[in-house]
């Protein structure tokens, strides 16, 4: 009997696009395991909207999450922090921007620890790194400055840097005396890695921004001597008037590499892109105004604005179009990137409205920006019947939990990961799967429940423990220390020798990641349900059930947490199956949810 899946419990929120467009739209990422979820947001000066970027049913395309401001400039989504946005000189966070709440005032760009000029538009751009620090650009007399602030610890990380009002914020002044800076966007994590500013650059992390509408510099950090500009205005080749909009890093994997691509939206709708680490000019991807959807209505005579955001977990482009209230979602057309072209869900261009077109036709959204992050946010008191927090291609329900009871429902906020391609390697090779040869991947000698070591020395696979956390996407790890306030970070996660990755799939497995608010406890046991075809995104599975024949080809879930020692001292993963109806799992806690391994 091959009842193929697996049970867990929570409610429907979405599948999203990255799980139903083709293989170009994977995600570009310098390590082996990839985090394919993504959610996207956008705003116009007065409010913000939630896509459906997923196949869930549409319409409506979107759903208004009641956030009003009186002039939104830029809005930045993040893994677990939620949604900040720059209202005039108030910078402010909504936690949770699904929930009808009160965003709070982080900073505001009168501080006089900023040194900025003391005007209403004294910041002009602004983002968030997935450590949780802000960026900012800011106006300094007729020039402009890139500013980092953190949270402030025991006190700020040097000398040099200011304590902001309220005390709980640091600032720095990275970059001054530069050119009007109008956008910036973290280069950072796995994205970093594979990122060179220059043909002669090394990898680094930092901020890309548009200066005076015409140049990209990347603002490298740690803070460098001087900021680079990636692409200049001759090498983008604008004709006339035509001046940048918005900027953004595109990754894709070609061969065996990955390419790093800075595009851009101009004024005249053309998406132009460039690889820095390569000489040449710019060359145009995409014409918004030709490529829009025939019998498309003006809907704002505002002047037009063309935003983008690229995916940093998957090769997918984001790209709004406030006069024609639009949103564009878009792929590679290879990995060479000879073109981008629309995602398509049933053979028909994703093209998402942002004008209600059902309960509410007035409500009228225009675009101007969009807000990107990785991962699913939701609140897990939705669970406490049931929710599917994954949906498969076609809409299947492919992860979902049941009967999650909270000790305290005042800290139910969690940001769930779906991760591919994670290596057992301890039957694959590091020459194959270079994260193998990360440290400390094969742990031995962990004592059983009674004590017994099963092996010491050098230990054949089956008396192996394999770590997953150094083979996780930095995303992950990155939003599980944001959670902890930045002052934690993910133990060994380990899976037992009983389990290992499915020799079908070439010993290499998939899991979700769930991460909660350190507080987060359950009260006695929650299900689990996994539809492990529709999670794969393929036709087969081993089933939930064993095979007369070979009774150990079923599929296993299981859970390693964070906050739940075992074996040894040690965090090991623990057998949740309970039954089929696709595979059915009883658990305690989240952490890491491995879906499809084997006996």
């Amino acid at each position: 009997m091959n009842n193929n899946k697996v049970t867990w419990v929570t409610r429907p929120l979405a599948c999203l696009l990255i799980l139903c467009a083709s293989s170009l739209a994977m995600p570009a990422s310098a390590s082996t395991t990839q985090q394919i979820l993504d959610r996207v947001m956008v705003f116009s000066p007065h409010g913000v909207i939630n896509l459906a970027t997923g196949n869930t049913q549409r319409p409506p395309d979107f759903t208004d999450l009641e956030i009003a401001g009186s002039s939104f400039s830029t809005c930045a989504l993040t893994a677990v922090s939620g949604l900040y946005c720059l209202d005039g000189r108030s910078l402010r966070n909504w936690a949770n921007p699904t929930s009808i709440a009160q965003g709070v005032e982080v900073l505001n760009c009168a501080d006089p620890g900023l040194k900025l000029d003391n005007k209403p538009d004294a910041c002009t751009s602004m983002t968030v790194d997935q450590s949780g620090a802000i960026w900012l650009a800011g106006k300094k007399k007729s020039k402009h400055a890139v500013i980092k602030v953190v949270k402030k610890g025991a006190a700020c990380p040097g000398a040099a840097w200011a304590t902001l009002a309220g005390g709980q914020l640091c600032a720095l002044e990275y970059y001054s005396g530069r050119p009007l800076l109008i956008d910036i966007t973290p280069i950072d994590g796995d994205a970093a890695e594979a990122f060179r500013a220059c043909a002669g650059c090394v990898p680094q992390a930092g901020v890309l921004g548009m200066e005076e509408r015409k140049h990209a510099v990347f603002f490298p950090d740690p803070k460098a001597a001087a900021p680079i500009t990636v692409v200049s205005s001759r090498d983008w080749g604008l004709s006339g008037k035509e001046l940048l909009q918005d900027v953004a890093l595109l990754q894709v994997t070609n061969g065996g590499s990955i390419d790093s691509y800075v595009i851009a939206t101009t004024s005249s709708g053309r998406i132009l892109a460039k690889n820095p680490a390569v000489p040449g000019a710019a060359r145009q991807l995409f014409s918004i105004p030709a490529e829009r959807k025939p019998g498309s209505q003006s809907c704002s005579s505002d002047a037009q604005q063309y935003g983008l955001r690229a995916s940093s977990t998957a090769a997918l482009v984001f790209v709004s179009d406030r006069n024609y209230c639009q949103v564009l979602v878009l792929q590679p057309d290879s990995g060479a990137l000879g073109a981008l072209v629309n995602v398509q869900e049933n053979g028909v261009d994703v093209v998402l409205s942002t004008v209600d077109t059902t309960a509410n036709p007035e409500l009228v959204f225009p675009p101007i920006g969009l807000a990107v992050a990785p991962g699913i946010s939701f609140e897990l008191t939705i669970c406490r019947l049931t929710c599917t927090v994954v949906l498969g291609k076609g809409g299947a329900k492919a992860a979902t939990f049941e009967n999650m009871q909270l000790v305290d429902e005042n800290v139910s906020g969690a940001t769930l990961f779906q991760i591919k391609g994670i290596p057992d390697c301890r039957y694959l090779s590091a020459a194959d799967y270079p994260d193998c040869g990360l440290p400390g991947v094969i742990v031995t000698g962990v004592p059983d429940a009674d004590g017994n070591v099963l092996c010491a020395g050098a230990c054949p696979p089956a008396a192996q423990w394999l770590n997953v956390t150094p083979m996780l996407p930095t995303i992950v790890g990155s939003a599980f220390t944001a959670s902890r306030g930045g002052d934690a970070t993910l133990p060994p996660l380990l899976i037992s020798p009983q389990h290992r990755g499915q020799l079908r799939n070439g010993h290499v497995f998939e899991a979700l990641f769930v991460v909660t608010h350190p507080q987060a406890r359950f009260l006695g046991t929650f299900t689990a349900e996994y539809d492990v075809p529709a999670l794969e995104n393929s036709a087969e599975s081993l089933g939930c059930l064993p095979d007369p024949s070979n009774l150990l080809a079923w599929d296993i879930a299981s859970d390693v947490s964070e906050v739940y020692v075992s074996t040894g001292g040690r965090y090991v993963d623990m057998l949740i199956n309970t039954g089929c109806g696709s595979l059915k799992g009883t658990g305690v806690r989240v952490s890491l949810l491995p879906y499809n391994l084997e006996i």
